[in-house]
């Protein structure tokens, strides 16, 4: 899709560039050039302008002309919204001005100066106007495709994100878009004008505990476990904020449906008010100019209260009892969705919606074990780390166990969240595996709630490593029903487990031992502005990757790990950099070579991943050819790109260890 608009913007580009070249090519001075296109009114809109300097006159000739753009990229400062007959509670609010309302390509200002001052002239064919003009409704039509993809695999936090980002769009220029969903031609406004209401309303938040738990070594001594659902399941992902009785405290991420509320002090409260975060404007700013330009500018969507969630609460010898969970009370008497093509005639009750949740992959059976020795070892972790008596349970682990136990109780604030009485120890031939601790992993005030899995070496029984647990949906696309070895599968895992963990303990040694020394290695980073530096050009490997601004970098193993030595260790304050958080979400996995798994089995596997850190994040497809073995898995070759790429072209690009 995202190729064929490339070819079709191209070919519009070099139609207008033809046209303009055939008119200034009679033209000797701008001010004949001004004249010759206003003898083609008809091809082109027109701003002009005059001024005492140059720049008041070029400045002042683009507010004239994206002043007779209004028909096209129109603002809508409506208020509230008529959906199918009543007024529906949708704000839209902003300080746009005509001038900013976005920067079209190949629109042109050419000014000259005489007697009178400086004269200028803004322009653009009608031919780029139309083009710019399916760009966007293209672009718009893709986030309400990614939105429903999300949504579907209980991503809400992701689902939320880019209905919202269609809407402002929408809004801003004025599009009556009309396109397909779930087998019906529908107004794509008016459906997310009461979609996202509605997910907003199906979201359950609850306490999962009535103890209240006490750290009297953290400021904020007490936290509320909360279990966090959309339409009746565990959420994949959520971001909350709330107000802990001194600030507010935003973003929380809910994780596989657990999130933690922490707070100084409690004997004052009398509810819970949470907000559900729908909104990501610095997001907004990386992904597109669009969106950036709007966002800017400052404009928002509101949905009178869907997005605060209230429930009260009793304080009583710390224990907490519950009402009834207080939400905005909206009927949801609506259809389901999925999306793809263009209509021409939106059907009636188009706006009507229910939650999309899709249909779950076939799981293969997992072999679960009864063994109360791993059992009781991880019940034991889970007392030290409640009582902050870390020494205590050292004789439980292997020296590699506990040397990454110590990393993750020393580089953050470690809390269990609640109770460990499912406890699921599931073995094979080569892996037996325990989860989980629910846990909080605070670094520096950023809070990520995370499941701890316990893997056991199979002769001493003791606790051989430690990491935080996949998203739910993660976990299921490596064990869908699928023809591959069950030992590949738990390795696969573990590895995953593993790579992430690294990222959020800062293990440098780790991540330089799971790399091979010929790996190849692209990197890439969305830049917020047009200031992408040519580092590499990873088209040149035959990878297109859309039209976000990327800076692209290709290391060598060397070079790779001093990146990361700089991305976690600030030299300056000789201190570790405040916190980096990996979520993957969901994988495409695909054998490159089945030589049987304890000789040689390359896999790739491309993860949807969440980059989230204090100085930069970001959202991408991680790509990994990885060599899996019982021990010592290497990674011969590491991609990210912003967009998807079809594995087959990885595996036919990049050789088996050999690039």
């Amino acid at each position: 899709m995202i190729a064929n608009r490339v070819s079709l913007r191209l070919i519009l580009s070099i139609i207008s560039l033809c046209l303009l070249s055939t008119l200034l090519s009679y033209a000797q001075t701008p001010k004949d050039a001004m004249e010759r296109i206003r003898s083609n009114a008809e091809r082109y809109k027109i701003g002009e302008a005059s001024g005492i300097t140059e720049g008041d006159a070029r400045k002042a000739s683009l507010e004239n002309l994206m002043m007779q753009l209004r028909t096209t990229f129109s603002l809508d400062f409506s208020e509230s919204e008529n959906v199918n007959g009543s007024e529906y509670d949708y704000k839209n609010q902003s300080d746009l001005k005509a001038s900013s309302i976005m920067t079209v390509e190949n629109l042109s200002t050419i000014s000259f100066q005489d007697d009178n001052g400086w004269h200028a002239m803004s322009y653009i064919s009608n031919i780029d106007l139309a083009a710019a003009e399916t760009m966007r409704r293209d672009n718009i039509k893709d986030l309400i495709l990614l939105g429903i993809e999300q949504e579907g695999r209980l991503n809400i936090a992701g689902a939320l994100k880019y209905y919202t980002w269609a809407l402002n769009m929408l809004s801003s220029f004025g599009d009556n878009l009309i396109m397909e969903i779930e087998g019906k031609n529908r107004t794509a406004k008016p459906w997310l004008i009461k979609h996202i209401p509605m997910i907003l309303d199906n979201i359950d938040i609850s306490i999962n505990d009535n103890s209240i738990d006490y750290d009297e070594f953290d400021y904020d001594h007490y936290s509320i476990n909360l279990d966090v659902k959309y339409a009746g399941q565990p959420v994949c992902a959520l971001d909350l904020s709330y107000f802990n009785g001194e600030r507010e405290i935003k973003p929380v991420h809910s994780k596989n449906g657990i999130a933690t509320l922490s707070f100084p002090d409690i004997k004052n409260f009398r509810e819970l008010n949470i907000k559900v975060v729908f909104d990501y404007p610095e997001d907004a700013k990386l992904y597109g100019p669009e969106l950036k330009t709007i966002y800017e500018a400052g404009r928002k969507v509101e949905f009178d209260g869907h997005d605060n969630i209230r429930i009260p609460i009793k304080i009583n010898a710390n224990n907490i009892k519950t009402g009834k969970t207080a939400k905005n009370d909206r009927s949801n008497q609506n259809n389901k969705a999925i999306s793809n093509n263009t209509g021409n005639k939106a059907e009636e009750n188009d706006t009507q919606t229910n939650p999309i949740i899709d249909n779950k992959y076939k799981q293969i059976e997992r072999p679960i074990e009864n063994n109360e020795q791993a059992v009781l070892a991880i019940k034991n972790v889970e007392t030290a780390l409640r009582n902050r008596k870390y020494e205590s349970v050292k004789n439980l682990f292997t020296e590699d166990g506990w040397k990454i136990f110590s990393l993750l109780t020393s580089r953050g604030d470690v809390k269990v969240t609640g109770k460990t009485d499912n406890i699921v120890i599931e073995s094979s031939n080569l892996f037996t595996i325990g989860k989980g601790i629910p846990i909080s992993f605070k670094t520096y005030g950023h809070v990520a709630n995370e499941t701890l899995v316990f893997r056991f070496d199979k002769s001493s029984g003791l606790i051989s490593s430690i990491a935080f647990a996949l998203t739910k949906r993660a976990e299921e696309d490596i064990f869908r029903q699928a023809m591959w070895n069950i030992d590949s599968r738990y390795s696969l895992l573990t590895f995953m487990e593993d790579y992430q963990t690294a990222f959020a303990l800062k293990r440098l040694d780790y991540i330089q031992k799971i790399f091979s020394d010929d790996a190849v290695i692209i990197t890439g980073k969305i830049e917020a502005n047009n200031n992408t530096k040519k580092f590499f050009d990873i088209k040149s490997v035959g990878i297109n990757t859309g039209d976000k601004n990327v800076t692209y970098r290709k290391f060598n193993k060397d070079q790779y790990i001093d990146q990361l030595k700089s991305d976690f260790f600030d030299k300056k304050s000789s201190t570790y950099k405040k916190y980096i958080q990996l979520t993957f979400e969901d994988a495409v996995i695909s054998k490159v070579a089945a030589n049987g798994y304890t000789d040689n089995e390359v896999m790739w596997i491309e993860i949807k991943q969440q980059y989230n850190s204090d100085k930069y994040s970001d959202k991408g497809y991680l790509s990994l050819q990885i060599d899996l073995k019982p021990k010592g898995s290497q990674i011969h070759v590491r991609t990210w790109t912003p967009e998807f790429i079809d594995i087959d072209f990885l595996k036919e690009h990049f050789g088996i260890g050999e690039q």
